[in-house]
């Protein structure tokens, strides 16, 4: 009961203060020495707690982020392959999906990839990022991200 105590208020103070929260990461570290770790448990951590995500990124990392030039910071360049290593990666956070104008899938190939897909219902605007499972734990391989 102690346990689901700590985890609770550790969630509440990571959502209030959005600051990372070492304890959750730990926990989570401690808690997945297993062979398979279940995907949903390790999306959850991944797209909250940026500690946990790094820790589960294959660096350096591919991806491809399209948007237009009204759209992007100083550092990326629309319609753009980018590298991102260890140092400079950001952490993608949680997106509250909103069910009417988003969907959120999973399509898993086989057993050791599954692509995470969230795309806008009513616009050409998409998230695709693919996780592969390396003995037995999951973590980010690419991503493809598009915004107009």
């Amino acid at each position: 009961m102690k346990q689901i105590s700590v985890i609770i208020l550790s969630l509440l103070l990571f959502n209030c203060t959005g600051k990372v929260n070492k304890s959750m990461y730990t926990q989570y570290n401690d808690a997945t020495n297993i062979l398979n770790e279940d995907f949903d448990k390790f999306y959850n951590y991944f797209v909250n707690d940026s500690l946990f995500q790094i820790s589960r990124v294959i660096f350096p990392i591919k991806g491809v982020m399209i948007c237009p030039p009204e759209n992007i910071n100083d550092t990326l360049l629309a319609d753009t392959n980018v590298i991102f290593e260890r140092k400079n990666w950001r952490h993608f956070k949680n997106i509250a999906i909103d069910v009417a104008q988003f969907d959120k899938e999973y399509r898993s190939r086989n057993d050791s990839v599954i692509d995470v897909i969230i795309s806008a219902k009513y616009f050409d605007n998409y998230i695709e990022r693919t996780f592969v499972r390396r003995k037995g734990k999951w973590y980010l391989l690419t991503f493809y991200s598009r915004w107009s």
